[in-house]
């Protein structure tokens, strides 16, 4: 749900954070990239909240979805 994924996430010097933590959405997706996983990365990064990371996943979700 969109509206809840933009109170997952905002703005800090241009750059998506998840909400209430300096950690960039970006360094999540690096996480997943190298193959690493979501329990990993919120053990790393305990500010972050599962439920924003879920946010975040199904935002970017529906924006693939938005590109057909």
């Amino acid at each position: 749900m969109a509206s809840t994924a933009s109170a997952s996430i905002e703005t800090q010097n241009g750059e998506l954070v998840f909400t209430g933590t300096a950690t960039s959405v970006s360094i999540f997706f690096n996480y997943l990239k190298a193959g690493r996983n979501t329990e990993t990365f919120l053990e790393d990064y305990p500010k972050v909240k599962l439920q924003q990371v879920l946010d975040v996943l199904e935002t970017a979700e529906q924006q693939l979805n938005n590109l057909g």
